[in-house]
């Protein structure tokens, strides 16, 4: 009985052992772990819903890989049309022309409508027509291509291609109208005017430009 109980105290010795115990500890990696459930949880289904089904086998493998890919691919398009929608919403707080009505005005109405709201003292409302007015005098003479859901920041991009001085302009002024528009400053008739002072340089160094380029051509 003695050496029954000494045999019985040796095994458990060796079973409290570090070395033992890490033979039977689960040494997988997390994908390999979560690989398993998927596969276990899928098989189990599968058998529930289909008696033909056999787990393990060839034919029952390709089935679950199949399905697990296809659920893989589902959420990664998920997450990936998830973040573009926000990532366009938040990008839309920064697009400059809201509707198709303030792309049909031509920049000279836009200029009108500047210097209306300027008489007005509303230099908020000023700014933002001076601004458009000089963005799509640039489309006109195809500097850039104006559409509703581009940002500043994408038009400066395409103008640093083209004329590297006059996307520098632009993004003085874009900077500004940021400001204005999203930061909430307070435009004083000095802001405005210092801008209008600028923009109205700009502008003229585009029709100089543009007439010089058609007097090359004629």
């Amino acid at each position: 009985m003695k050496g029954f109980e000494k045999h019985k105290e040796r095994l458990e010795d060796i079973l409290s052992n570090r070395e033992y115990q890490i033979y039977y500890e689960d040494n997988r990696g997390l994908l390999e772990k979560l690989w398993d459930k998927a596969r276990g949880w899928i098989n189990d289904l599968l058998s529930k819903i289909f008696d033909s089904f056999e787990p393990g086998s060839s034919v029952g493998n390709t089935i679950v890989l199949v399905i697990i890919t296809g659920i893989v691919i589902a959420i990664s398009l998920g997450i990936y049309f998830i973040i573009r929608y926000f990532t366009r919403k938040n990008q839309a707080k920064h697009v400059l022309l809201q509707t198709t009505k303030e792309m049909e005005w031509r920049y000279t109405e836009h200029l009108k409508e500047a210097d209306y709201f300027a008489q007005l003292q509303q230099y908020k409302h000023a700014t933002r027509h001076y601004f458009l007015a000089f963005l799509l005098l640039l489309h006109e003479r195809k500097h850039l291509e104006a559409r509703l859901w581009k940002t500043n920041w994408e038009y400066y991009d395409d103008l640093k291609k083209a004329d590297t001085q006059l996307a520098k302009g632009f993004y003085e002024a874009a900077t500004f109208f940021e400001r204005v528009t999203y930061g909430e400053k307070e435009v004083s008739e000095s802001d405005f005017y210092h801008l209008k002072e600028k923009v109205d340089d700009w502008m003229k160094k585009v029709e100089q430009q543009s007439a010089e380029e058609a007097g090359e051509r004629a």
